[in-house]
C-alpha cells in the first residue's frame, strides 16, 4: 500500500478461504491451508481489465516499487529472526542445534551436560554416540603400558580438553606431560601419563663405585619415574633428587622390553652418582588406537547468552550460517524428489510445525524464540527460491525486465507462476501426508 498499489486481499494460509472480513478495501481471509500467506494486489492477473487502466496496479508501478514488493515478505521474515534472536541471545537460548556438527560445537563449547553413568532399567535419558577414541593394544614393556593403560580404554580428555577424533590427537597429544580420563568397565579412570612425552629421561652414564652402580642401574636404562613421579626430561630427575629429603630414592626404569624398580640410596655428597641425559622418541608412545562411539546420557543443553551489544551480532552470524545451511537442505529436498520421487525424513509440513509448536510451547517462551527465529529463516531463504509463484520467481522476471528493458510475456509469466503453485501444492501435499504418517507412525 505505502507504494501505491491496491491491496485486494491479505490471506493467512492458502487457499480456499474460510471466512474473510472487508477492510478499507482490502479482504482480510484465513484460509484453509495452514502454510504461510499471500497478499493478492491489483495487476497480479493481466487479464483483470483494470490492471492496465489503474495507477494502483501492480504492473504500473515503477520498477523499483515492484522490486521492493517482491522481496517484502523475505525482508520482513529476515527481521523476524533477527529480531527473535537477537532477544533470544540476550535473555539466554538454548544453541541453535541443527546438524550433527552444531551439537559436536555444543559439546565442546561446554554448552552440553553430559555423563557416562549405567542407566537402571526404567530410567529416562536422552542418549548419543558420541564420537571417541579407543585404545587397540598397548606394546608390551611401553610407557603407555607402565603408565596404567589397557586395550579398550575409551579416551575422553587429555589435560582437561575433550577429543572425539583421531585427527585430533597428536595435535592434543604433542609431548608435553598429560594427564588422560579414560571409561573403563563402566567408570572414568584417571591416568597420569608418560606415553607422549617427546623426550625421556636416559641414564648416559654411571659412576664407577657409586651407590647406582651398586644398585645395578646401567648406561641406556629410561628412567619412567622417580619417587612415584613419572618423568619426562632430564630435569625432572634433577628437580625431584633435590626437591625431596628422603634418603632412599624409588628409580623405576625401562631396559629393553623389561620396567625394573631400584631402591637407591643418596651417596655423601646427596646423589646416587649417574648422568642423565634426554632422548627423543617422536611420538612413539606405545599406545595403537582407533575411532569409535561411545554412548552418552545427555542430560541437558545449556543456554547460550550474550550483551546488549553482543547479541545482535551473534544474530547476524547465526542468520548467515542458517541460510546457508537452509539453502543446501533444498538443495537436497529438491535433488531427493527428482531421484527418489520421495520427501526425505525429517522435511515438515504444516502437521509437523504445528507438533513442533506445541512441543516448543510447552517447554517455555526461550524455545517458542528460537522456534520462530528458525521457522522464519526458513520461509525467508524458500520463499527467496527463484521459483514461480514464490518470491524469488517473481523476482527474477522483475530482474529480466531491469536488464532487458521490456516487460516478460504477461500470459506467459503467469502460466509459470500458476504450474509453480500447483506443483508448490503437491509437495505441500507429500509434505502433509509424511507428517500424518509419522504422527500415527504408519
Amino acid at each position: 500500500k505505502k507504494g501505491g498499489i491496491e491491496v485486494q486481499e491479505f490471506g493467512f494460509g492458502m487457499p480456499p478461504r474460510i471466512f474473510g472480513k472487508k477492510v478499507g478495501g482490502t479482504v482480510y481471509s484465513v484460509n484453509w491451508i495452514p502454510f504461510g500467506g499471500f497478499v493478492r494486489m491489483l495487476g497480479e492477473d493481466p487479464s483483470d481489465p483494470n490492471a492496465k487502466k489503474s495507477k494502483k496496479s501492480f504492473s504500473n508501478r515503477p520498477l523499483r516499487v515492484r522490486i521492493a514488493v517482491a522481496i517484502a515478505g523475505v525482508v520482513m521474515n529476515l527481521l523476524l529472526a533477527f529480531v527473535c534472536l537477537t532477544i533470544g541471545f540476550w535473555v539466554g537460548i538454548e544453541p541453535l542445534i541443527v546438524t550433527s556438527d552444531d551439537f559436536m560445537n555444543a559439546v565442546r563449547n561446554g554448552n552440553v551436560e553430559m555423563g557416562y553413568e549405567e542407566l537402571a532399567e526404567g530410567d529416562a535419558a536422552y542418549l548419543v554416540a558420541l564420537p571417541r577414541v579407543a585404545v587397540y593394544g598397548v606394546d608390551p614393556g611401553s610407557m603407555a603400558e607402565v603408565s596404567g593403560f589397557m586395550a579398550g580404554d575409551v579416551i575422553l580428555e587429555i589435560d582437561g580438553e575433550q577429543f572425539f577424533y583421531l585427527s585430533e590427537y597428536d595435535s592434543l597429544n604433542a609431548g608435553s606431560p598429560s594427564q588422560y580420563e579414560v571409561w573403563r568397565d563402566g567408570e572414568v579412570v584417571s591416568i597420569e601419563s608418560a606415553a607422549d612425552a617427546a623426550q625421556n629421561a636416559v641414564v648416559s652414564y654411571v659412576i664407577l663405585g657409586s651407590p647406582a652402580e651398586d644398585a645395578g642401574l646401567e648406561p641406556g636404562d629410561l628412567i619412567l619415574k622417580l619417587q612415584g613421579e613419572a618423568i619426562y626430561s632430564a630435569s625432572d630427575v634433577f628437580d625431584i633428587t633435590n626437591g625431596v629429603e628422603d634418603q632412599v630414592l624409588q628409580y623405576v626404569v625401562q631396559r629393553g622390553s623389561e620396567v625394573v624398580t631400584f631402591d637407591i640410596a643418596r651417596g655423601d655428597d646427596g646423589y646416587v652418582g649417574i648422568y642423565v641425559g634426554n632422548v627423543d622418541f617422536g611420538n612413539d608412545t606405545g599406545l595403537s588406537l582407533y575411532d569409535t562411539s561411545l554412548d552418552t546420557v545427555v542430560y541437558g543443553v545449556q543456554p547460550v547468552k550474550y550483551g546488549l551489544l553482543g547479541a545482535p551480532k551473534e544474530s547476524i552470524k547465526e542468520i548467515y550460517r542458517l541460510s546457508l545451511l537452509t539453502a543446501g537442505m533444498i538443495k537436497d529436498l529438491a535433488g531427493d524428489l527428482v531421484s527418489h520421487g520421495e520427501v526425505p525424513k525429517g522435511v515438515a509440513g504444516p502437521v509437523g510445525i504445528a507438533q513442533m509448536t506445541h512441543v516448543f510451547v510447552q517447554e517455555g517462551l526461550a524455545s517458542v524464540i528460537r522456534f520462530i527465529a528458525i521457522l522464519s529463516l526458513s520461509l525467508a531463504v524458500f520463499n527467496i527460491i527463484p521459483f514461480p509463484a514464490l518470491d524469488g520467481g517473481r523476482l527474477a522476471f522483475l530482474l529480466f525486465e531491469a536488464i532487458t528493458g521490456h516487460k516478460p510475456n504477461p500470459r506467459l509469466e503467469m502460466a509459470l507462476h500458476g504450474l509453480g503453485f500447483m506443483l508448490l501444492m503437491l509437495l505441500l501435499i507429500a509434505v502433509t501426508f509424511n507428517d500424518v504418517a509419522n504422527l500415527f507412525a504408519w
